[in-house]
């Protein structure tokens, strides 16, 4: 089956501003730098996680040894503004810019600080050309992928000290009209920057018992999109508990997918939790974000040329509602 187009426009990394209570939207950036440290940037509008919703700039610095040091910043409505035309949205001094193929990220701090270029060098990817995740008309989640993968360099500030950064980048887009948790129950993301092949997934699901699951897969090599399959299998197992939440984590995950003559088979294991957080004042049950550290191992066949390459990668995973998953792992 042919690469169907993305659809992408400009537009689309633009703010989608919705006059519901329950709006929120988000522009997340990271990059895994040559030196061992990595960073996320994540830009509200308004944060969707803290009541009541204001701007929020919020960063994280990862360092080799495995530390995390993080500042956030609320900000009042009138000192922020924000394009619908394009990437441009600015909180007090921080900001966040397209600039033809590249992006500029400034997020200023002493204790954790960012200033970066993103060099665009995969094409956009806008899930079935319309960049909805979710929509059942009267919910609507938005979601898709500007920068796919990116070649980075700026500085990060940490602790008040400037260190020069080059690696790799990736950029997305969140936007909704009602709580996550209203249409979504618990999902799976990650993806992959191996020196050929660029490697994007998620899996979603949704509250509500007769809605189907929401999988999506991106893989490109080099600048070539090879498949956006509409169909993603999904194996998730070996749960343990985390002692930190009460949890049960599956540690791995095996994806399958087609798309005419090409098919990948993707198995990530687990090996540590890099980052746990219970999500402040989101829902009125508690809800956790879990960031892991972990292996893959993906085969790519296209046509009769098969590849087999494996690597490190992180994993995110999403629960907005403990209850959905209580009886997939008792016992």
């Amino acid at each position: 089956m042919p690469i169907t187009p993305s659809k992408y426009t400009d537009k689309d990394d633009g703010l989608h501003l919705y006059k519901t209570p329950d709006y929120y939207e988000w522009w997340y950036s990271d990059a895994h730098f040559d030196n061992g440290y990595s960073c996320v940037t994540v830009y509200h509008w308004p944060c969707g996680f803290m009541q009541p919703r204001y701007p929020v700039v919020t960063k994280q610095i990862y360092t080799p040894e495995g530390e995390k040091v993080e500042s956030a910043k609320v900000f009042q409505p009138n000192e922020c503004t924000a394009s619908a035309s394009k990437c441009d949205v600015k909180m007090g001094a921080s900001y966040i810019r397209q600039e033809g193929d590249s992006y500029r990220i400034f997020a200023p701090g002493k204790t954790a600080g960012m200033d970066l270029t993103f060099k665009r060098v995969v094409p956009p990817w806008k899930p079935l050309g319309t960049g909805r995740l979710y929509d059942n008309r009267d919910q609507v989640q938005g979601w898709l992928v500007p920068c796919p993968r990116a070649d980075v360099e700026g500085t990060i500030t940490l602790r008040g000290k400037e260190i020069k950064v080059k690696g790799k980048g990736y950029h997305d887009h969140n936007w909704g009209n009602v709580n996550m948790h209203d249409s979504l129950g618990y999902w799976w993301w990650g993806r992959f920057h191996h020196p050929e092949y660029t490697l994007i997934y998620y899996y979603l699901y949704p509250t509500r018992k007769n809605e189907p699951n929401i999988p999506r897969l991106f893989l490109a090599k080099g600048d070539k999109v090879l498949m956006t399959p509409d169909q993603v299998e999904l194996q998730a197992s070996n749960p343990k508990l985390d002692k930190v939440t009460g949890q049960m984590i599956p540690r791995k995950l095996d994806f399958k997918a087609k798309d005419g003559n090409t098919s990948v088979k993707l198995e990530v294991i687990t090996r540590s939790i890099f980052d746990t957080n219970t999500l402040p004042m989101m829902a009125p049950w508690p809800a956790y974000y879990w960031r892991f550290k972990a292996d893959y191992k993906c085969t790519i066949k296209v046509g009769n040329k098969v590849d087999e390459i494996s690597g490190n990668t992180m994993s995110e995973y999403e629960l907005l509602r403990p209850q959905a998953v209580a009886k997939l792992f008792k016992n």
